[in-house]
């Protein structure tokens, strides 16, 4: 079942839209202490959520202790909503964007060679 067939089965199931994202502020909890302030938080939006988001960028900028906690993090969501999860952490780094046309110069030509 592809991703978006996941989500909007568990969506109906527990009739929610709710995406709790799981970004740790690491000014505020140690990154020993993120997965299980993560698991904590997971634990108490199981009933309500239909997917989770963590950011990877938040996690790898600590090096393989953030991968750690990533994949800590990870193992913590419920089954149901695993697949969702794991798919949003890869893709959460916003996209690059398309390159522009090459702008004209009106009415101005190239010298020529």
């Amino acid at each position: 079942m592809r991703f978006f067939e996941q989500l909007a089965r568990r969506s109906s199931e527990i009739d929610s839209l709710v995406c709790v994202g799981l970004d740790p502020d690491f000014r505020k909890r140690r990154i020993e202490d993120v997965a299980a302030f993560n698991r904590a938080i997971i634990e108490a939006t199981t009933p309500y959520a239909a997917c989770y988001k963590p950011n990877i960028a938040f996690y790898e900028q600590f090096g393989l202790p953030g991968l750690r906690a990533l994949e800590a993090t990870l193992a913590a969501i419920p089954r149901a909503s695993r697949s969702s999860a794991t798919l949003s952490a890869a893709i959460s780094v916003t996209p690059p964007r398309p390159t522009p046309a090459p702008c004209s110069n009106s009415g101005a030509s190239a010298p020529s060679p």
